[in-house]
């Protein structure tokens, strides 16, 4: 973690936040910032050298030293200002399965100043024209609409980005995120998507658009443009062109050209309106690609704020139920106790993740030269 070193120099870290908030820290302040990110690193660190049944706690520890750094980087405020507890609890149910486990998200602490900062650096990347990047903020909730929600680790995992194939493969069920592609080319707004399932005809084509409206309801904003069937998927793609008035088949022969390879909506009248002002917080902004995730009781959770939870329990199962953690791992069948390594997999990558994202979004959140979208001030 060399760019996570380079920010432990106050020298260093002291003219990079002053970009990046338009305000010039304390020194004392940049010193309890290199301090929560060493420590930070070496938590991660140790994790990368540790075995499973002690890597989520160690995890979890290194995310909260980033955590920690980026709020005091972005609110310039101390550490003493910093509550002293999580703001989460544990409420799973104490023969809860490993999947099952739960968390409730409570008062304040140090996940609500985390979502807190987090949310409003929820952006979206995208392509103008064919090559050239540029970036579009796009707040996720704060911390207080989100006071007594409950998920479980598999209401989590299911909408981590990446995490998507594996996720369908370990509960036979879709994930709560899929992969998104936009691009802008002289104010036309496109976005394409990809799903496992070969549409046959017209009626088919209308359910499976219908079911992914169903999943992401941001998608009734944007009008059907085409799609075909790409290696062995069909491939669907929206733009911002004027939708068609309620009541009439969008997939009719009217408003739709049937070609060899699938079928081509007709052209209308161009939108006025900025469909990013309709778009949902996406993930994936700080370097992975583009996800929508489907919203938790309606609420738009952060990304990073999920990777919060999700460590958080892993590391309260590491801590409190270590006979869960170590009976799973160990794939034993103990009588009444069936083998609970279903998710194991998941997890796995889970943790994976989370050593690599976490780490890159505060370097990259604190140290604009590393980020190759927003290289200036950005939203507080």
């Amino acid at each position: 973690m060399s760019d996570s070193r380079f920010l432990e120099s106050i020298d260093n870290l002291k003219p990079l936040i002053k970009i990046r908030t338009g305000r010039t820290p304390k020194t004392e302040v940049c010193r309890q910032i290199s301090s929560c990110l060493q420590q930070g690193r070496l938590f991660y660190a140790a994790a990368a050298e540790s075995p499973l049944e002690i890597k989520p706690l160690q995890l979890f520890y290194g995310m909260l030293g980033f955590a920690k750094a980026l709020v005091l980087g972005r609110s310039l405020h101390g550490l003493e200002t910093l509550p002293q507890t999580h703001g989460i609890r544990d409420v799973s149910a104490g023969n809860a399965r490993i999947s099952d486990l739960r968390v409730k998200i409570e008062g304040d602490g140090t996940f609500q100043r985390f979502n807190d900062v987090c949310a409003p650096l929820t952006r979206i990347p995208y392509f103008e024209g064919t090559s050239t990047p540029a970036i579009r903020y796009v707040p996720s909730m704060k911390a207080v609409n989100l006071h007594g929600l409950e998920l479980s680790l598999k209401d989590i995992l299911g909408r981590i980005p990446t995490l998507d194939d594996l996720f369908r493969e370990t509960f036979n069920e879709l994930p709560c995120c899929e992969y998104f592609q936009f691009q802008n080319n002289n104010d036309r707004w496109t976005l394409e998507v990809f799903d496992r399932e070969l549409f046959r005809d017209r009626e088919s084509l209308g359910k499976l658009v219908a079911a992914w409206r169903s999943r992401f309801p941001f998608l009734k904003q944007w009008r059907f443009d085409e799609a075909s069937h790409h290696w062995g998927r069909s491939y669907v793609k929206f733009d911002n062109f004027a939708i068609e008035p309620a009541g009439r088949d969008e997939f009719g022969e009217e408003f739709l050209n049937a070609s060899a390879n699938g079928f081509t909506a007709k052209l209308t009248q161009k939108a006025v309106n900025d469909p990013m002002r309709v778009l949902p917080s996406l993930a994936g902004g700080w370097g992975n690609p583009t996800y929508a995730i489907v919203p938790v009781q309606g609420k738009d959770v952060s990304e990073f704020s999920l990777h919060f939870l999700g460590m958080f329990l892993l590391s309260s199962l590491v801590r409190y139920r270590p006979h869960t953690w170590v009976n799973a791992l160990s794939r034993s069948i103990i009588e009444g106790h069936p083998a609970d390594d279903t998710v194991l997999a998941l997890i796995e990558k889970f943790l994976d993740l989370n050593a690599l994202d976490i780490p890159s979004f505060v370097i990259k959140a604190m140290n604009p030269h590393l980020d190759e979208f927003d290289k200036g001030l950005i939203p507080i």
